[in-house]
């Protein structure tokens, strides 16, 4: 995925910061990945078992995050 100029300037910026930590990723052989910004929940559903309680359930394509527990 090709990054926008804008993009890419945001990820040199983080890159700079933390030098250390990517020279490091790169030397073990990691690969450079991009993802969305943005994800899409899907089949959304939400229920108000108390008044105090919101309840949310949904589902996210494949690298769009995993399962959490509050």
């Amino acid at each position: 995925m090709a990054a926008t100029e804008q993009a890419q300037a945001l990820e040199n910026a983080g890159a700079a910061r933390h030098a250390t930590l990517c020279d490091g990723m790169e030397h073990a052989g990691l690969d450079q990945e991009r993802r969305a910004l943005v994800a899409r929940p899907a089949d959304m559903a939400w229920e108000w078992p108390q008044a105090d309680r919101l309840v949310l359930a949904f589902s996210l394509l494949a690298g769009h995050g995993g399962v959490g527990q509050p």
